[in-house]
């Protein structure tokens, strides 16, 4: 996942901006968030993949309020077992 942002930055898609915490403690534990560059690509993929590391044994369904809120959307859940193929590595 790591070389796909890395690639993504490269090509001035997303940039990364380290998470702001007025708390020193807390400063540390926080991630990198990232954003995108131009709107339009973000809305094309807003709330329609769901990324997790593990495979779900059973079928996982997406929620009931965004099914609503977008009908006709795609849904995809990526893991590792088909995340190559779907950031086209394959």
């Amino acid at each position: 996942m790591e070389k796909y942002v890395d690639l993504q930055e490269q090509s001035f898609v997303v940039f990364r901006l380290p998470s702001f915490s007025r708390n020193a403690r807390n400063e540390i534990k926080k991630g990198r968030k990232i954003y995108f560059y131009d709107n339009g690509i973000r809305n094309a993929i807003l709330h329609a993949f769901e990324f997790k590391w593990q495979p779900q044994p059973k079928a996982h369904r997406f929620p009931k309020s965004f099914l609503e809120a977008y009908p006709g959307s795609e849904t995809s859940r990526i893991d590792r077992g088909n995340f190559d193929a779907f950031v086209g590595l394959w």
